[in-house]
C-alpha cells in the first residue's frame, strides 16, 4: 500500500472533518469525566479556533491518504503562534491504518515544519484517558509537565 502526503493550509481545513469528527467520538469514548462536553464539540467551533490561529501566526495541515483510492486516511494539524509557541493541535490516523507509519511520517513531517520555522518550543495536549499516547509522543521527546484540572459544568 502506498501512502501520500500533501501539505497545506487552513485552506483544506475542511477536508479533516469526517476525521477530525471520529476523533472528537474517540475522545469521548475515553473521557471518564468530560464525554457528555466533548461530544458536544463541534468541527465549525474547532475550525474557527484554528483559522483564527492562523490569522494570528500560522497552521499547517498534512494529510495522508492512500494512494490509489485517495482516501483521506489520517492528518495532523499544527500551528505556529506569534508568540512563536509551537503547536501540534491534533493529529488522527484510522484505526485500520495504525502500526504502518503514517503516523511517525505526519509527526517527523510536522517536527521539521518547526525546525525550517526555528521554532523549539512545542507543546501539545492528551485527554486524560488516552494514556497510550504517551508513548508515542515520547519517541518524539515529549513527556508530561503538567496536569491540568478543570471542573465539570
Amino acid at each position: 500500500m502506498k501512502i501520500e502526503y500533501l501539505e497545506t493550509d487552513q485552506t483544506s481545513l475542511e477536508l479533516v472533518k469526517p476525521l477530525w469528527e471520529r476523533l472528537r467520538d474517540h475522545h469521548a469514548s475515553l473521557s471518564k469525566y468530560f464525554s457528555e462536553h466533548i461530544s458536544r464539540n463541534t468541527f465549525e467551533e474547532r475550525s474557527r479556533d484554528l483559522f483564527n490561529k492562523s490569522k494570528q501566526g500560522s497552521l499547517k495541515i498534512i494529510l495522508a491518504r492512500e494512494a490509489v483510492t485517495t482516501e483521506l486516511i489520517g492528518y495532523c494539524i499544527s500551528s505556529i503562534s506569534e508568540m512563536k509557541q509551537g503547536e501540534i493541535d491534533s493529529i488522527f490516523i484510522l484505526d485500520d491504518f495504525r502500526g504502518m507509519g503514517i503516523g511517525n511520517a505526519l509527526m517527523k513531517r510536522t517536527l521539521d515544519w518547526f525546525e525550517t520555522n526555528g521554532i523549539h518550543n512545542i507543546c501539545l495536549s492528551v485527554l486524560f484517558g488516552n494514556e497510550p499516547a504517551l508513548k508515542f509522543y515520547e519517541k518524539y521527546g515529549f513527556y508530561p509537565r503538567t496536569y491540568l484540572l478543570k471542573n465539570r459544568i
